[in-house]
C-alpha cells in the first residue's frame, strides 16, 4: 500500500487544493481532496480486470467550488433537509441558511464542510488518509465548537472506508455522511438505470411537502420501493406512485434492518460485473438516483446528466431533529460522535 500526493490546483482565493492517492497492490485506487473532504476518484478492477473509475467527480478545481450535485462531498453538520432550516435546542431556536428552494437548509448551508480546506496527515507507506477540520461556533448557524475528524483507509481488497469523528464543546446537531454518486459500469458511461441493487430495508420514510419526512415509516412490500431481493434501478423508477412523483424518483431514506456494523446494500453494474456492497452503523441510506443531476462536465469532459450516478448515503433520517417520531441527531456537549461505513468492491 502507498499515498502519493500530489497538488490539484488552486481555488478561487489562492488556497492550493492537494491531492492524496491510496494504492493497493493489484493497481486499484481512491483519491481525496483536502478541499471538502471529497472522494475524487475510486478506480477498481471490473470482471475483466480492466481497472474502472466508478464515482462521479470532476478533474479540476474550479467546478468543485461550484458542484451543484455535491459528487463525492463530505457533508457536515447535518446532511440531508431541516425544515424551514430551522430547529430548537435547549429552548433556543436556530436558524440556518434556506438553500433548498427558499425552503429548508440542505446539507448544511452553502458553506458546509464541502466548501472547507482540511488539515491532513498520512504515512506515504500507509493506507489511510486522515483530515481535521475545527468547525466554530455559529458555523452555518449551528451551536458548538466543533472539532470533525475524516479517517478514508482503502485495503488490498479493495474495501473503502469512512471514519467519521466530532466532539462540540456546546449541544448541537450532527448527522455526516459522504455524497458520493456511483456508476459501476464507469464514471462516463451513462444511465445507472439497468444497475441491480438490493437493499436490506423493510420500511422507508415518507416524505411530504418540499421532500421533509413526514414522520410515517413506510413498508416496502407492494411498493416501487421494494428493494429486498435484487432488481434494476429503474424497473419501478417511472411507476404511478405518490412518492415517486414527490421525489422524481428516488430521493428517500430506508431504513436498515439490524444495528451495528451490518451489511445495508448491494448495487451491481450490469455491464462492468463490479459490485459494490455498502455497510455501515448508520440507522439508514438515503437512496438517491440521480433525478436532477447538472452542471459542469465532469472527468475526462463527461457530460454527466441526469441519472447517470446513483447515491446511497449513510445517515439519520433527514429533519430528525425537528420529528419526536425518529432517532435523535442531539450530539450532546463533550460527547463523541463516531460513525463507519465501508463501500467493499468485488467482481461477479
Amino acid at each position: 500500500m502507498s499515498v502519493k500526493i500530489s497538488e490539484f490546483g488552486k481555488l478561487k482565493d489562492g488556497r492550493t487544493v492537494m491531492a492524496y492517492t491510496i494504492s493497493n497492490k493489484t493497481g486499484a485506487s481512491c483519491t481525496f481532496l483536502n478541499y471538502g473532504g471529497y472522494i475524487q476518484s475510486v478506480i477498481v478492477p471490473d470482471r475483466n480486470r480492466k481497472l474502472t473509475d466508478v464515482t462521479l467527480a470532476y478533474d479540476s478545481v474550479p467546478p468543485y467550488e461550484e458542484n451543484p450535485n455535491y459528487f463525492g462531498a463530505f457533508i457536515g453538520r447535518n446532511a440531508n433537509r431541516i425544515a424551514d432550516g430551522s430547529f430548537t435546542l435547549g429552548g433556543k431556536k436556530y436558524q440556518l441558511p434556506k438553500n433548498d428552494g427558499g425552503f429548508n437548509n440542505l446539507h448544511s448551508g452553502p458553506d458546509g464542510f464541502e466548501k472547507r480546506i482540511f488539515d491532513v496527515t498520512c504515512e506515504e507507506d500507509g493506507n489511510e488518509v486522515h483530515m481535521e477540520l475545527m468547525s466554530p461556533d455559529g458555523d452555518e448557524g449551528f451551536p458548538g465548537n466543533m472539532k470533525v475528524c475524516l479517517t478514508y483507509t482503502f485495503s488490498d481488497d479493495c474495501a473503502l472506508t469512512y471514519r467519521i469523528q466530532a466532539v462540540s464543546d456546546a449541544d448541537t446537531i450532527a448527522n455526516m455522511t459522504n455524497h458520493s454518486y456511483w456508476n459501476l459500469n464507469g464514471h462516463d458511461q451513462g444511465s445507472i438505470l439497468d444497475h441491480t441493487l438490493m437493499i436490506h430495508a423493510d420500511e422507508f420514510t415518507e416524505l411530504g411537502e418540499h421532500g421533509i419526512p413526514t414522520g410515517k415509516y413506510t413498508p416496502v412490500a407492494g411498493t416501487p420501493f421494494d428493494f429486498r431481493e435484487e432488481k434494476a434501478v429503474g424497473k419501478d423508477i417511472a411507476a404511478e406512485d405518490a412518492q415517486i412523483a414527490l421525489g422524481g424518483g428516488y430521493d428517500h431514506n430506508f431504513m436498515i434492518r439490524g444495528s451495528g456494523m451490518r451489511e445495508a446494500s448491494v448495487l451491481v453494474g450490469n455491464v462492468s460485473g463490479i459490485v459494490m456492497t455498502q455497510i455501515t452503523d448508520q440507522p439508514g441510506v438515503q437512496l438517491y438516483s440521480g433525478n436532477f443531476i447538472s452542471g459542469p462536465k465532469g472527468k475526462d469532459g463527461a457530460a454527466y446528466g441526469p441519472r447517470d450516478g446513483i447515491a446511497l448515503e449513510s445517515q439519520h433520517v433527514p429533519n430528525a431533529m425537528n420529528n419526536p417520531a425518529f432517532e435523535n441527531v442531539v450530539l450532546k456537549a463533550g460527547e463523541k460522535y463516531d460513525t463507519t461505513t465501508t463501500y467493499r468492491f468485488s467482481v461477479r
